[in-house]
């Protein structure tokens, strides 16, 4: 199956049942980065909106570039409202969006479907100079996280972590994993 393609028939879940970001993680990342109102942030791979949420009525502009249609559009069902929000359809590696023009790329839980190389291309093509790369993910138990050197290796890093409860009833846990099982 396309990675592209792997959410197509439980985005509404997905908009449902994932969990949402901790408040600390994206208030953390605000300040360390030193956020502005006048900020223009590209969410990449931003599926439903489960980043871009955070930032529409904080920056300018936030693209939410994402390359499933049914995801793309549970997002904007959300965020349309919001003027700051454009839904752009690209991938990582081509994003469509304008050379230099972005203080902050955003990613969430969606790094390991990319491919490195060419979009470590298009993220230094895109960021503004002096501009931020965030890679934002929800850890469950004692599962590893995401080995990044390959998209950070010639990157000053910081790793932080921020301990988050979830409570759900045994059926939303069940909808929650459900959603995230890939379709084969």
């Amino acid at each position: 199956m396309n990675p592209t393609d792997a959410y197509t028939k439980k985005a509404e879940d997905y908009a449902i049942y994932r969990p949402a970001y901790a408040p600390e993680a994206i208030d953390a990342l605000l300040k360390l980065t030193g956020f502005g109102a006048n900020w223009v942030v590209a969410d990449i791979g931003s599926g439903t909106g489960n980043v871009s949420r955070h930032l529409v009525s904080q920056a300018r502009q936030v693209f939410a570039v994402e390359p499933n249609t049914a995801m793309r559009r549970q997002a904007e069902h959300l965020l349309n409202s919001h003027a700051s929000f454009k839904s752009i359809a690209g991938t990582a590696e081509q994003t469509t969006l304008a050379s230099h023009s972005i203080d902050l790329i955003t990613v969430g839980q969606a790094l390991h479907w990319f491919e490195p190389q060419a979009t470590m291309i298009e993220f230094a093509r895109i960021l503004k100079p002096g501009g931020w790369l965030a890679a934002i993910w929800n850890r469950f138990g004692n599962v590893d996280g995401l080995d990044v050197s390959t998209f950070f290796k010639t990157m000053r890093q910081s790793h932080l972590s921020f301990p988050m409860t979830v409570k759900e009833s045994w059926q939303r846990s069940l909808s929650r994993r459900g959603s995230i099982w890939r379709v084969c």
